[in-house]
């Protein structure tokens, strides 16, 4: 599993779920800098990439293309003054997790890094489901 800082919207979040969520590709060129793309796209600089960790329109492209591979979201904004943030989980299309609630569910201080959050969990067990091979 990736460590990533999940406490503050950040580039390095940013960027995997910019490769492993939304299909782009990560790439160093002969000065180090880092670019992504995606087939059929031009080239973008990673400064000029989506901030998904704070941007609420383009984390909203993640809840999208999540939808679009088979998974519902379910958002909760904070009950109260003390509550502990943002509430985010994404599920099969068709369940409803456990007991109701939906799998991957996290709580952070924004809803965007909430949303990050739960999509990173849903894709590393994806990925390492995909790394076991099919069941015989």
């Amino acid at each position: 599993m990736t460590e990533i800082d999940w406490t503050k919207p950040n580039r390095e979040a940013d960027a995997w779920i910019a490769e492993h969520v939304m299909g782009w590709a990560r790439h160093k060129d002969k000065h180090g800098l880092i670019r992504m793309s995606r087939p059929g796209e031009s080239w973008a600089m990673f400064d000029q990439f989506l901030y998904y960790t704070r941007d609420i329109t383009a984390v909203w492209e993640v809840v999208q293309e999540l939808g679009r591979k088979g998974y519902w979201c379910q958002i909760r904004t904070p009950f109260g003054d003390d509550d502990n943030g943002y509430w985010c989980g994404f599920t099969p299309h068709l369940t409803s997790g456990w007991n109701g609630t939906p799998d991957h569910w996290v709580t952070e201080a924004t809803l965007p890094l909430a949303i990050c959050h739960s999509a990173y969990l849903l894709q590393e067990e994806l990925i390492w489901e995909a790394q076991q091979g099919a069941p015989e």
